[in-house]
């Protein structure tokens, strides 16, 4: 039900508020820091999180608090964000003049990459998480209803005039990272949580 509630907000979005309440350069320059993002989280995990949903099993033991399974999905996300970040910056000039052409405001929202990468990133390991312990509701509430719906009430308030573009950024950035605190929270209810190592788990046979 959530996933089809976000379709239909998604389509609205996208079809009635973006063309018509945003000029090409802004429009550009969400689907630029979006595609750049969606890369970004594929490789800041460094595939972890695909590993650890397929060997969650292993892990998954309530008294033992998971065996430290959060903490290596942290860890892990942490490394991966800090080397994708270096390799934006050490590149940010190639990066933004290979875009110039779709919107030259990506120039000035450069910076907006590493927080929506940031949280989007984590979102998807405590999502992974929650979903290891049989919850895949709440992760699809929040990212594919309650996200949507908070960029499409952002966009409601650029239609009224009621905010202008760079306040709208600030809106949309928190739009985005607002499902990856309320993740959190969740997957800190659940039964077994805990963030501290738990090496003893790795043995050799």
């Amino acid at each position: 039900i959530y996933s089809y509630l976000g379709v239909g907000v998604g389509v609205i979005t996208q079809l009635f508020f973006i063309p018509h309440f945003l000029s090409k350069e802004e429009n550009g320059l969400l689907g630029l820091l979006l595609a750049y993002t969606y890369t970004i989280i594929q490789l800041a995990n460094l595939g972890f999180n695909a590993a650890g949903g397929r060997f969650f099993t292993y892990f998954r033991n309530y008294e033992k608090k998971h065996n430290g399974y959060l903490f290596l999905g942290i860890m892990t996300s942490v490394l991966g964000f800090l080397l994708c970040s270096t390799i934006l910056l050490i590149f940010k000039d190639f990066f933004i003049s290979s875009n110039e052409g779709k919107s030259h405001l990506f120039k000035d929202y450069y910076w907006v990459l590493f927080v929506i990468s940031f949280f989007m990133l984590f979102f998807n390991v405590f999502d992974n998480y929650a979903r290891g312990l049989f919850d895949t509701v709440w992760g699809t509430f929040f990212s594919q209803f309650l996200q949507r719906f908070l960029v499409m009430c952002s966009l409601i308030f650029v239609a009224f005039k009621l905010v202008d573009f760079p306040v709208f950024i600030w809106i949309w950035i928190a739009a985005i990272s607002l499902p990856t605190l309320l993740m959190f929270v969740r997957a800190s209810q659940m039964q077994g949580f805990s963030l501290k190592p738990d090496f003893s788990f790795f043995k050799t046979e």
